[in-house]
């Protein structure tokens, strides 16, 4: 499946920033991968800081028994591969003549979040190096750093990738949604009180649940752009940042995000 969205022209590629950003923590040594490893993480949803992030739930009031088969099949080829085509079809058709009541159907989307973590990731950004609340949540108050990249080159290596949305209201998902509307919808709905992150993501799904070594995934030196250092960072830890980028051939600009008094933040060439 395809996940290169443009939500406001869908037949069109997506448009993104110039740069996108990662802001991380220096003291995680999970975090300097990004660096020392040249990876990013894709990220298991129960991971997130948003409780509601890709766990929207599906509604199937009024589903044709025929959708209802088909929707049942198409859950058992991802979830259970080894059934054969007979056994989908048998099992899928049972599924949907025996409609549960609510109670059940939100067990049993409670069952599919935990198995879509197991084998979903998602790796965040966001189009702004200057977001005091992103350098003081995610980067440890200025003493962490910020990596920015070529969303081209970046977002290309998992398929394409594309701008959260944020909502007043999440939206709902039906059976009338397409499979493709469906995952869009799951992936980049957020509630509007996120909207600070002004973020953009990119996912990956896997086969089988993933191990963190499975969510470690490659990125191409050509695709740093910038290193941007937190206002709090020592000389020293900027110093060991630029001989590890020169180690990893990096072609990257060193910058610096000053704080002011008012509490803006102003990033400048190093």
């Amino acid at each position: 499946m395809g996940n290169k969205i443009n939500h406001d022209n869908p037949g069109e590629p997506p448009k993104y920033p110039e740069i996108v950003y990662k802001y991380r923590s220096w003291n995680d040594l999970f975090h300097r991968t990004i660096l020392t490893d040249l990876v990013v993480f894709m990220a298991p949803p129960s991971s997130f800081k948003d409780p509601l992030d890709c766990k929207l739930f599906k509604s199937y009031e009024g589903m044709p028994f025929e959708k209802s088969v088909k929707k049942h099949e198409r859950g058992l080829i991802r979830y259970e591969p080894t059934l054969t085509r007979a056994q989908r079809r048998a099992t899928a058709r049972k599924r949907a003549k025996n409609m549960p009541d609510l109670k059940t159907i939100n067990r049993r989307q409670e069952e599919y979040f935990e198995k879509f973590d197991q084998r979903f990731g998602v790796l965040s950004s966001t189009e702004k190096p200057a977001l005091y609340e992103m350098w003081q949540g995610y980067a440890e108050n200025g003493t962490g750093f910020c990596v920015g990249f070529d969303p081209n080159l970046l977002f290309d290596q998992f398929g394409g990738g594309g701008p959260v949305v944020y909502y007043d209201e999440l939206p709902t998902i039906t059976w009338r949604d397409s499979e493709i509307d469906e995952h869009h919808k799951q992936v980049f709905s957020k509630e509007q009180k996120w909207e600070f992150e002004h973020e953009y993501r990119t996912y990956k799904f896997y086969r089988t649940p993933a191990s963190v070594e499975d969510r470690r995934m490659p990125v191409p030196a050509h695709a740093y752009l910038e290193v941007i250092f937190g206002w709090a960072m020592t000389t020293a830890q900027q110093n060991e940042i630029i001989n590890i980028c020169k180690a990893q051939q990096l072609d990257v600009t060193f910058k610096t995000a000053k704080l002011s008094e008012n509490v803006t933040i102003e990033i400048e060439k190093r």
